[in-house]
């Protein structure tokens, strides 16, 4: 397929439905990609949606989830910076950019063509590295991203659902609506609340997903190969989600004294694994961390940060029974055995 020439009707509703070869899906993602910000793409999705009959039924929201997943992880943010040099993204503002989103509002509307009200104008948030900032939704909704996170949500919610999709991590203080639930999609999870206080954390690098519940219930719908289906957390539940071989584990906390990360750079890991826990500083501290040995990874860790301390104080305590070593170079931390 040539970039440079139209896509066809028919094109589309095949990368849609799953239905074309990986060669395709790559060359109509970058398509995509190279267009977003042109208006006749809005209107070849409109004529598409008017002309095609989409049954609603659970396998093909799935698969335009999937789609929908794919092409937010490979676009990035509109104007942001360059992937390498990371460390230098401290102390980029955030980009709130409102535009046609055609992809994501296409997917939307796949998904409940059943609705007459669909959005079609859409807001994209994006917090770069070394950034954690606060939203408030349409609905009133507060929500917070941390580090190197994506959100995408209507500029105005329909009359019969709130609906937003998420790259990274949030933590939503959700306005109670009892006609309108609030449902963040995440990769294979979708979180469906109708008032409440959460954390969900999903990044497409990460090889876990976890939802976290302060306050309120929340049900959690997994989408995976034989376990599809909705499981209800309560106030101080943890579900955490292993992408690679689907194992759910269930952990649990105290809700009066959760450490949240968008007060005064606090953390908090329940039995997280120092390979997870360098996932989290390297985007919070915007810097390389690299573990050498790979048996490290999979030490276990239970502990909280709320004094604002410093990555070499955070590593101290960590490393309080001197299982391993920590070496800087220049703007990278070497994480290794312990020295003999």
């Amino acid at each position: 397929m040539d970039t440079k020439k139209n896509l066809s009707r028919e094109q589309l509703l095949a990368y849609m439905q799953d239905a074309c070869t990986a060669e395709q899906a790559q060359q109509i993602r970058m398509w995509l990609r190279e267009r977003l910000n042109d208006p006749a793409l809005d209107q070849l999705f409109s004529d598409l949606l008017d002309a095609v009959e989409i049954e609603y039924d659970p396998e093909g929201k799935e698969r335009i989830r999937r789609r929908l997943d794919s092409i937010i992880s490979v676009c990035p943010a509109l104007n942001s910076p360059p992937r390498k040099n990371r460390a230098r993204w401290r102390r980029w503002p955030l980009r709130i950019v409102e535009y046609a989103a055609v992809i994501a509002a296409v997917a939307l509307a796949f998904h409940y063509r059943h609705e007459a009200n669909t959005p079609r104008q859409w807001v994209e948030v994006y917090a770069g590295m070394g950034e954690r900032r606060e939203i408030v939704l349409p609905d009133s909704t507060h929500v917070w991203l941390n580090a190197g996170t994506k959100l995408i949500y209507p500029k105005e919610f329909n009359r019969a659902i709130r609906q937003v999709y998420l790259s990274g991590e949030m933590f939503a203080d959700v306005k109670h609506d009892e006609d309108r639930p609030f449902i963040v999609s995440a990769d294979r999870l979708e979180v469906k609340v109708l008032g409440t206080q959460f954390n969900l954390k999903s990044y497409q690098e990460d090889v876990k997903s976890e939802v976290s519940l302060v306050r309120g219930k929340v049900s959690v719908d997994i989408k995976a190969s034989k376990m599809n289906g909705k499981l209800i957390l309560t106030a101080g539940d943890i579900l955490r989600f292993n992408k690679t071989d689907n194992h759910i584990d269930f952990l649990n906390f105290d809700p009066d004294s959760y450490a949240n990360w968008i007060d005064n750079d606090n953390f908090f890991f329940v039995e997280q694994t120092l390979g997870d826990i360098v996932a989290d500083l390297r985007r919070h501290f915007a810097v390389d961390i690299i573990i050498t040995d790979k048996a490290l990874r999979g030490e276990t860790y239970y502990a909280s940060f709320v004094n604002n301390e410093s990555l070499d104080e955070i590593f101290e305590a960590l490393n309080k029974d001197r299982l391993f070593s920590v070496r800087r170079e220049a703007e990278v931390y070497y994480l290794s055995p312990p020295l003999k």
